[in-house]
């Protein structure tokens, strides 16, 4: 009995693994059927998790980049505000210096006014005394003045020091010492010509016979300024204009035009400023003197019975008289001139076009300051150039361009060979040497 109990539970042990290896063959039977959708389920779930894995990545990286660009722009409100306070600060130093140039116009118009009521008071009694004698031309010793008039110059002394440092004032202290001078009237104007206040160079001729920068002061608008004066026997020559060596451009803007640029103080170049010449040639009637000489060492020069500037408002119109043929070595290129001159010309520059040509501008096409037409029959403000013995053109401070020139078209070479310093009655395209613009009064 035993063993057929045992029997039976070995079939029945047989019947479970049999049971067990049908339920696993039907699984790897399943598994084998379904092999392609577990794969997909398993790839779907490991793309979940990489996009989770991704998800937690970028919103740390975000994270850093947002706070980078907090920190950044906390950067740029600092450096924004930083900007604004410099702003802020140019802002005010330019307003200063507003102000402090408003200061200066002010305190050199009280300057002005000041040494004008001294000079005044002394023409003043220099009139009386001349009145009282009845006298229309004489030498005369004058008389040391009054003790009041010293101390009201001494006054002006201690109170303007600082300003003036006694320079202008001890020059009117030393028209108070007695000295020969001489006082004449003329029917011409309504003020007197004294000899130690000269109005130009004629006036200094009585006295000097050595060239160089003298201070001239204008009677009629109340202003002074420095000149230089070249003195041929009686005459004493105003210069306006003197080019020599290249050392100055003449390709000045309109302001720099008006009062005038260049080494003056030194016997350089310059240009007197076209201010001063309408302050000049409105107090007397002046004739001009044009000397140039060309790379030959050629002298040519022109001369004209009138020169005379209009005002900044009329664009400092030139005005000119006749041409002196008899006096003059060279052709007529300034005045009227065939081919239209530059009689009752404004003057123009880069920017200020006030020629005659509607469709350019002459200035900014020959590169200088001129009363142009349409454009020039002379131009003595253009560029400064040398030349070589084989004829190659040079601008001074600059680089070396042949008169030859290759491939260009007919209109550029024509303003180049045109852009400097030209009188057409000596030579269309050559530019000259040397220029110098005087002018000496007329009637003396």
């Amino acid at each position: 009995m035993s063993f057929s109990i045992m029997v039976s539970m070995e079939d029945e042990s047989d019947d479970n693994f049999d049971k067990q290896l049908a339920k696993l063959n039907d699984s790897v039977e399943f598994i084998g059927k379904n092999r392609s959708i577990l794969n997909h389920i398993v790839r779907l779930q490991l793309k979940k998790e990489i996009r989770k894995l991704k998800s937690s990545i970028t919103d740390s990286i975000m994270e850093e980049l947002v706070n980078n660009y907090g920190k950044k722009l906390e950067m740029t409100d600092t450096l924004k505000l930083n900007f604004d306070q410099m702003s802020q600060k140019l802002s005010t130093f330019g307003q200063s210096l507003t102000t402090l140039g408003h200061n200066y116009k002010i305190l050199s118009r009280n300057h002005r006014n000041l040494v004008d009521l001294v000079r005044n008071n002394i023409i003043s009694n220099k009139q009386e005394q001349i009145k009282s004698n009845n006298l229309k031309k004489k030498s005369i010793e004058t008389k040391p003045k009054d003790k009041l008039k010293l101390e009201f110059i001494s006054d002006l002394e201690n109170k303007y020091s600082v300003l003036f440092d006694g320079g202008i004032l001890g020059v009117l202290r030393s028209l108070n010492e007695p000295t020969t001078i001489e006082v004449k009237t003329t029917t011409s104007s309504n003020f007197l010509i004294v000899e130690n206040i000269p109005t130009d160079c004629q006036d200094l001729a009585k006295s000097q016979n050595q060239n160089g920068i003298y201070k001239i002061t204008i009677l009629k608008h109340n202003v002074s300024f420095d000149v230089l004066c070249e003195f041929e026997g009686d005459i004493g020559w105003t210069v306006l204009q003197d080019r020599h060596d290249g050392s100055v451009s003449f390709n000045q803007n309109w302001l720099l035009y008006k009062e005038g640029f260049g080494n003056l103080e030194k016997l350089g170049e310059f240009w007197l400023g076209l201010e001063k010449m309408y302050y000049l040639t409105n107090q007397y009637n002046y004739s001009l003197q044009i000397i140039m000489s060309d790379w030959k060492n050629e002298v040519y020069v022109a001369e004209y019975t009138k020169f005379k500037i209009d005002n900044e408002k009329n664009k400092f119109k030139l005005e000119l008289g006749a041409y002196l043929k008899n006096v003059s070595s060279v052709g007529d290129s300034f005045g009227d001139g065939v081919m239209g001159g530059h009689n009752n010309m404004a003057f123009s520059t880069y920017d200020s076009d006030n020629d005659m040509r509607f469709y350019d501008n002459c200035a900014q096409i020959f590169k200088s300051g001129w009363w142009f037409n349409a454009c020039f029959q002379s131009n003595l403000n253009g560029i400064y150039y040398t030349y070589s013995e084989n004829g190659t053109k040079t601008e001074v401070s600059k680089h070396t361009r042949s008169n030859k020139l290759v491939k260009k078209d007919e209109h550029s070479q024509l303003r180049f060979l045109r852009n400097g310093i030209h009188w057409n009655s000596i030579d269309l395209n050559l530019s000259l040497k040397t220029t110098k613009l005087r002018i000496k009064r007329n009637n003396f």
